[in-house]
C-alpha cells in the first residue's frame, strides 16, 4: 500500500489524466501498440509498453504499488504470478486482441483504485 505521504505527493488531476490515456490507448490499441500477435507467450509490446508508460509514471511521481496490482488482477479473474496474466489469459484461449484490452483493464482499474484513495 501507498503511505499517506506518498498519497498525497500525487494529485488527483494527474491520475485523472493517467487513467484517461490508458482509456484511449485501450480505443485505439494499434495506434500505440502496432500489430498485435501472440509470441514466445507473450503479446508483441503489451508488456513492455505498459511497463514504460508505468515507469514514466514513476519518474513523474506517480505510482500504483503491487498491492493494488495483486487486488486488482485478482478480482478481475486472473492468476498473480511472477510471470503476469498473460500466461493464465492464453491458457483461457484469449485473443490477442482480447488480451491487450484485459491488460489495459488491468492498469486502468489500478489507477482509479489508487485516485480513489487518493481522494479519500
Amino acid at each position: 500500500r501507498h503511505s499517506l505521504a506518498e498519497i498525497l505527493s500525487m494529485d488527483n488531476a494527474g491520475i485523472t489524466k493517467i487513467i484517461a490515456q490508458l482509456e484511449e490507448i485501450r480505443r485505439r490499441p494499434l495506434m500505440w501498440l502496432g500489430k498485435i500477435e501472440v509470441l514466445a507467450g507473450e503479446i508483441s509490446a503489451t508488456e513492455p509498453f505498459l511497463n514504460g508508460f508505468n515507469s514514466a509514471c514513476a519518474g513523474l511521481g506517480y505510482n500504483v504499488s503491487f498491492d493494488i496490482r495483486e487486488e486488482v488482477t485478482k478480482e478481475l479473474g486472473w492468476n498473480w504470478s511472477a510471470q503476469g496474466p498473460i500466461p493464465n489469459m492464453l491458457k483461457r484461449g484469449l485473443s490477442g486482441t482480447a488480451i491487450v484490452d484485459a491488460m489495459i483493464d488491468i492498469e486502468i482499474e489500478g489507477w482509479k483504485r489508487l485516485l480513489s484513495e487518493a481522494r479519500n
